[in-house]
């Protein structure tokens, strides 16, 4: 079965086909990716090394309904452009985010589905007024960072902050997504090789999970936290029951892999 034939069912639900605007349906279903899929990393940690192609993310994310990391949640049909994440005072590995770029009359927009939980869910316009989502505020403007000549922003509560830097100039596909899979599943300073991590966008906000506690955040108006509850695990079994409220059935049993091979 084709990714067009499980997803004709969730196009026609949300109402796809009943706009002829194209920024509105990609908005579409970048909401439905932020509905349906955890940003986790699985696979890097249980050493699953399969190429990405059609096949593989749709068993994946159509069949299995899990999740993944930015190289499987963005990509395919589309201009795939690689970026450098910044974080907080220093730049991460160079060109290990796949990011998605769309060209309208001449303009560019960023289409990001693969951030974690700060996911826009909709284009954002190069140079453009900011996009708020129910996860935060974001923006994309022209700026010579070192790593790129334009960078995709954040509102935190001490203003905008660099998320990443990037050149807007198409990579090639599947080849740039699985170079980024080798990266983040090889690298020693890769973040996602070395511990548990299933975020999750939600109407109201985010929630993340880890080894040791799960964050749930509820994001204003405004685009910033107006509360934030943390719960510390005392063992695997609330780990299990947090994973199992907030994400699919085998997601939750790739969970219980991860955990049976650490002892």
């Amino acid at each position: 079965m084709n990714i067009k034939t499980l997803l004709k069912a969730e196009l026609k639900r949300l109402g796809f086909h009943e706009t002829d605007s194209e920024l509105e349906q990609i908005s579409l279903i970048q909401q439905y990716f932020a509905e349906q899929f955890t940003f986790e990393n699985l696979d890097v940690l249980l050493e699953n090394v399969q190429p990405i192609d059609e096949d593989f993310l749709t068993d994946k994310l159509l069949i299995q309904k899990r999740g993944g990391l930015c190289y499987e949640l963005n990509g395919f049909e589309v201009v795939l452009a690689s970026a450098t994440i910044w974080t907080d005072s220093f730049w991460g590995a160079d060109r290990t985010h796949s990011i998605v770029l769309f060209y309208s009359e001449d303009k560019l927009y960023l289409v990001d589905s693969g951030t974690g939980t700060n996911l826009p869910m909709k284009p954002v316009l190069l140079d453009g007024e900011p996009v708020t989502s129910s996860v935060g505020a974001f923006r994309l403007r022209q700026d010579e960072t070192g790593n790129g000549t334009v960078v995709a922003e954040w509102l935190s509560e001490d203003g905008w902050i660099w998320q990443y830097g990037f050149y807007p100039e198409a990579r090639p596909l599947p080849d740039e997504l699985n170079r980024s899979k080798k990266m983040i599943h090889e690298m020693k300073e890769s973040p996602f090789n070395k511990a548990l991590l299933i975020a999750k966008s939600l109407p109201d906000g985010t929630v993340s999970i880890n080894e040791e506690r799960m964050s749930r955040k509820w994001i204003g108006g405004n685009g910033l936290v107006e509360k934030e509850e943390r719960i510390e695990f005392e063992n695997n079994g609330e780990k299990l029951k947090a994973v199992k409220e907030y994400a699919s059935e085998a997601t939750l049993n790739k969970v219980k892999s991860y955990l049976d091979q650490s002892f």
